[in-house]
């Protein structure tokens, strides 16, 4: 995994902070994951080219 890359902020409408990292599989595909600090929750931002 390479990261974190953090974002925050929102707080005009609702609080958003998210560590980004890119991961690779152990197939090679390269993946984009957030994990959302408020709501500790992992998600799939998107599967890199």
């Amino acid at each position: 995994m390479y990261g974190p890359y953090r974002v925050s902020g929102g707080w005009w409408k609702r609080l958003v902070e998210r560590d980004y990292y890119y991961a690779e599989t152990d197939h090679g595909d390269l993946l984009w994951l957030f994990y959302d600090r408020p709501r500790k929750r992992w998600f799939l931002h998107g599967v890199l080219d």
